[in-house]
């Protein structure tokens, strides 16, 4: 009789991402800042708007309908014509 193991884990090697690239600058660039939803997600993005337009950047809001689900086409719709997203994952 043969017996078979198999490893439930997968593989281990680590998946490969790439980070887009960093704007040159901020000022008059559009950020956008997503909320999750989650408990102090809305403080944390306040903080950071406040350093964005110090910086001149220009703001754009959305914010999730639940944090357990992927954003709202229509979400998703505010944020296209950003340069770059923030998200924040209160809770």
């Amino acid at each position: 009789m043969t017996v078979r193991v198999y490893d439930p884990r997968g593989s281990r090697r680590p998946a490969k991402a790439e980070t887009a690239p960093r704007p040159a600058a901020l000022s008059g660039a559009t950020v956008g800042l997503l909320d999750n939803s989650k408990e102090q997600a809305d403080v944390m993005l306040e903080r950071i708007a406040s350093k964005l337009d110090g910086q001149g950047a220009r703001i754009a809001r959305a914010r999730k309908g639940s944090f357990s689900r992927v954003a709202e086409p229509d979400v998703l719709d505010q944020l296209r014509e950003c340069g770059a997203v923030v998200t924040a994952l209160g809770g």
